[in-house]
């Protein structure tokens, strides 16, 4: 999960923001230490938010069970 805080001179709404805090997930590869412990179900959720509004993105992404 990654929260960023909304600004407007950098994304035109909060679903932009949501989606910058997604590609940081990505970028950074969160995942990864969860994947090598064996996790095959992972959900990425981006949040973005401005005062007590808020963007919730999510995604999910599941690999094939390791061969034993």
């Amino acid at each position: 999960m990654e929260l960023k805080t909304h600004h407007p001179t950098l994304e035109a709404d909060l679903k932009a923001t949501a989606q910058r805090a997604l590609a940081q997930i990505e970028k950074k590869q969160y995942e990864q230490e969860l994947r090598s412990q064996g996790a095959t179900k992972i959900m990425k959720i981006g949040i973005g938010f401005m005062g007590k509004q808020i963007e919730i993105l999510s995604e999910f992404t599941e690999s094939p069970e390791p061969s034993a």
